[in-house]
């Protein structure tokens, strides 16, 4: 890794430089010349070759208020997830994940993208717990705080559910992304040998709320007013819905 850059990233200074680097690469060409807008991206060139550790991507997260470095620190995050999880404890896995969804729960004006990569990187955490039973404390954690999502009267943190569950969904489907974090073909079939036991026969109330908005996991149609589902979100509902069609 890189230790003195490590300290770096954690002052302020740093923070202002990514954040005026990102205002660069974000700026209107009239505004930004050739030679600032190659400068601005030799920052976040030399910054995605880094070998940042959980805190020093979460302190970013913390301190900009930018979307771009905001993308990039979860962009980091989640390289540091797929290198750093052979030393990564259940503990520290289960805190990642809570981080990052309470991240996305209390800023409401995050910016879709990187709302998007932030649940792509509780996925990968996720399917880098299937495999190893001293990780299922955190897969259960992640399916009961779905499920309090889903079950939210809040549309937003229903949506939020909606994402989870597609991301997760994606990453078992999705071998380019699967080559990208690693994994080997048959390690990624093992994953989803094990996702479709333990999530979708184990926990396959929670995907049903998805399916059938109007009924629960045996069938039961629901009273008016009491619907847990993305009920407002058809196109989220047929991808997932899709989905685990062709998982089985």
């Amino acid at each position: 890794g890189y230790p003195g850059y490590q300290r770096a990233i954690m002052e302020e200074d740093f923070v202002v430089q990514l954040e005026s680097a990102a205002e660069v690469m974000m700026g209107s060409p009239h505004q930004v010349t050739a030679e600032q807008r190659q400068m601005a991206e030799q920052v976040f060139i030399e910054f995605s070759k880094g070998r940042w550790s959980y805190s020093v991507c979460q302190h970013l997260l913390e301190a900009s208020g930018v979307a771009y470095v905001q993308f990039q620190a979860v962009s980091a995050l989640k390289r540091a997830v797929v290198r750093e999880w052979p030393q990564t404890s259940p503990q520290d896995a289960d805190s990642l994940r809570l981080f990052l969804t309470n991240y996305v729960l209390h800023k409401p004006t995050l910016v879709k993208y990187v709302t998007e990569q932030i649940v792509q990187t509780v996925a990968v955490i996720v399917k880098c717990c299937t495999v190893d039973r001293n990780f299922d404390a955190v897969r259960q954690a992640f399916i009961h705080s779905t499920d309090t999502l889903l079950k939210s009267q809040d549309h937003k943190q229903r949506l939020l559910g909606c994402s989870h569950l597609r991301a997760l969904l994606d990453e078992y489907l999705s071998f380019n992304r699967s080559s990208a974090m690693g994994f080997s073909w048959d390690r990624h079939c093992i994953c989803k040998k094990s996702f479709e036991w333990t999530y979708l026969n184990g926990h396959a109330d929670v995907f049903h709320y998805h399916i059938h908005p109007n009924t629960d996991s045996k069938g039961n149609v629901g009273k008016s007013g009491q619907q847990v589902s993305c009920s407002n979100t058809p196109k989220l509902v047929q991808q997932i819905s899709s989905n685990i069609c062709f998982i089985f």
